[in-house]
């Protein structure tokens, strides 16, 4: 299952702190406009939630923060981790890699 690293918690953190709307976790789902299994490359979309939904995976941070894997998803985050990690122009971004 999906590990998350004190990097990538620490940002997740800081987007939760600094979300407009009220959240205290972070859903992982497919993205909207893909369906899982329409031949496309899975794309993945990431959530600031107040609540799992029925069905939903957690996977908890380091610290605590809880990370909720919808079950459509779960398989293309087996063995991966989530981490934080700078692009070339050195602004932070979040990655999936993995798992050693």
């Amino acid at each position: 299952m999906l590990i998350v690293t004190d990097r990538a918690e620490q940002a997740l953190w800081g987007r939760i702190q600094a979300s407009p709307v009220p959240a205290v976790a972070v859903r992982i789902c497919h993205e909207a406009d893909r369906a899982p299994g329409d031949g496309s490359r899975p794309s993945l979309q990431l959530d600031l939630v107040t609540q799992r939904l029925p069905g939903d995976i957690v996977v908890t941070g380091p610290t605590g923060l809880e990370v909720f894997v919808e079950p459509e998803a779960a398989d293309l985050l087996d063995d991966r981790v989530l981490d934080q990690t700078t692009d070339d122009d050195g602004r932070p971004m979040l990655v999936l890699r993995e798992a050693a």
